[in-house]
């Protein structure tokens, strides 16, 4: 979707490449679904888990982390078990720039050595 100027959207029109890169039916569809979901991920977040993720605050994945360190020192206490802050990837690595705020539980006293 283009907006500006007349005068520079008739130079744009001219352009041999504005056919191949046209809004066709097929996008304009994507682009209406994303739309949506933007519109309602507050209300999808809570029934729909994989989405929970992303909108979680900061704070409530710090929470966690700090909840699960101690089961997770107990069944190792000869390793020393932090929480982190940290930043994450969300998703399979579609977006490898964009890192989430987030925290980490360490293990430390790894038995893999480099």
């Amino acid at each position: 979707m283009i907006e500006g100027h007349k005068n520079v959207i008739t130079l744009i029109n001219r352009n041999p490449l504005k056919r191949a890169l046209r809004l066709d039916k097929g996008r304009l569809a994507a682009l209406q679904v994303g739309l949506g979901i933007d519109l309602i991920l507050d209300r999808l977040a809570e029934p729909v888990a994989a989405l929970r993720v992303p909108v979680r605050p900061e704070l409530d994945v710090r929470s966690t982390a700090e909840r699960i360190r101690p089961a997770i020192a107990s069944r190792r206490p000869e390793r020393e078990v932090k929480g982190k802050a940290c930043r994450s990837q969300f998703g399979p690595g579609a977006l490898p720039d964009d890192l989430l705020p987030s925290a980490a539980v360490t293990i430390g006293g790894s038995r893999w050595k480099r």
